[in-house]
């Protein structure tokens, strides 16, 4: 795959971010022109991703997991 010498590159372009999130080309666009919730970069005509910021932003994102909501309080009295 790479060499040991190779750096490792900042920026990505879009068809190796969507592999990377496991979401396709359309949807980064899609985000880039409406939501804005995947962080990027225009130089010129090119888009860039920094994939650590884009990992970043995808836990920001973060629904659901493991986090227990309490269960509400009977009230004095009352039987359940």
């Amino acid at each position: 795959m790479s060499s040991t010498n190779e750096t490792p590159r900042i920026a990505v372009d879009e068809v190796e971010a969507a592999k990377a999130i496991g979401m396709s080309v359309h949807f980064l666009r899609k985000d880039r022109r409406d939501k804005r919730l995947i962080p990027f970069y225009r130089i010129g005509d090119c888009v860039r991703y920094d994939l650590g910021r884009v990992r970043e932003a995808l836990a920001a994102l973060e629904e659901g997991g493991t986090h227990l909501k309490p269960r509400p309080r009977m009230p004095k009295g009352v039987a359940a």
